[in-house]
């Protein structure tokens, strides 16, 4: 769990930076292309950080039905 989690806020990590990158870019664009380009990255960027928040929740109500299973089943 904790490697996926580091691997989820490394992943948004780099994107944060691919956004910053972009945005000195954007500079030679027309207004329009950096709204529309500002836009669908800004999208994306949510929808990816909403999946990996999402992906950890589940992670995490996994382990602890996990930990409930492990203290209530007999030992073996």
């Amino acid at each position: 769990i904790r490697t996926d989690a580091d691997r989820a806020r490394n992943a948004v990590d780099r994107l944060r930076r691919q956004l910053a990158a972009l945005g000195n870019s954007l500079s030679r664009d027309t207004g329009t292309a950096c709204f529309q380009r500002t836009d669908t990255l800004t999208e994306l960027f949510a929808d990816c950080a909403g999946k990996y928040r999402s992906m950890a929740e589940t992670a995490d109500r996994l382990d602890s039905d996990r930990r409930k299973l492990k203290e209530v089943w007999p030992p073996v």
